[in-house]
């Protein structure tokens, strides 16, 4: 029996799917999902700091001010007869630095790569809405040009394009009822 729980903040219980995650990212994508740590770091670091961080919206990120709770990480995990699989994570910044109004965007997701192609970034992405409502009137999304998927995803959940530039494309989610 599978079953599919949508958002939970970073916690330490996931450690074991987060690493197998990331195994899958590295190897399909050419490196992990991971705020920027390697595998090496994950798999040696300090899993309880990161996941602490994480959940506390602390964890110094490009964007984010340090020290403070600036942004929330949600990750995805199902369950097959007990056994978790982290599936995918959302995040959205409350604020923005201005560079990252042209590189990052507010809300941005990940499916891991063995699950792609099941729609489940647009489903993470609908119940979502209200997470990113109560911190963000109209956040922008930015994608690569060359990531078809998350732009159909993005669009089927009602973005709307508002401009391309250096192979990115940036949409506004309007996440109003």
């Amino acid at each position: 029996m599978t079953t599919v729980r949508t958002f939970f903040a970073p916690h330490t219980r996931l450690r074991e799917p987060f690493l197998d995650a990331q195994r899958d990212y590295a190897a399909v994508d050419g490196w992990p999902d991971a705020d920027g740590l390697t595998r090496h770091d994950l798999e040696a670091g300090d899993f309880t700091y990161l996941s602490e961080n994480l959940r506390q919206g602390t964890f110094p990120r490009p964007g984010v001010r340090p020290g403070t709770a600036g942004m929330e990480s949600w990750w995805c995990e199902t369950s097959t007869d007990g056994q978790p699989e982290m599936l995918g994570r959302l995040c959205i910044r409350h604020y923005l630095v201005p560079v990252l109004h042209h590189v990052g965007g507010q809300v941005w997701f990940s499916i891991r790569p063995s699950r792609r192609g099941e729609g489940l970034g647009a489903e993470l992405l609908r119940d979502a809405l209200p997470r990113i409502r109560a911190h963000v009137e109209r956040p922008t999304l930015i994608v690569a040009v060359s990531n078809t998927a998350a732009r159909i995803t993005i669009e089927r959940v009602g973005g709307e394009r508002v401009w391309e530039r250096h192979g990115r494309v940036a949409y506004e989610l309007e996440t109003q009822g």
